[in-house]
């Protein structure tokens, strides 16, 4: 989570090596859908 939030900074973060992106001010429906998706492959 970053408060980054400029054009360009979600590909240099992802280039960094980070597993996902999500800037500030949250959204509840997007963060639901990142963390349902790493707890889904955390099942497997």
């Amino acid at each position: 989570m970053t408060a980054n939030a400029m054009k360009g900074d979600r590909d240099r973060c992802l280039a960094a090596g980070m597993n996902e992106y999500l800037s500030k001010p949250v959204r509840a429906d997007r963060l639901r859908e990142i963390l349902s998706r790493f707890l889904a492959s955390a099942d497997q």
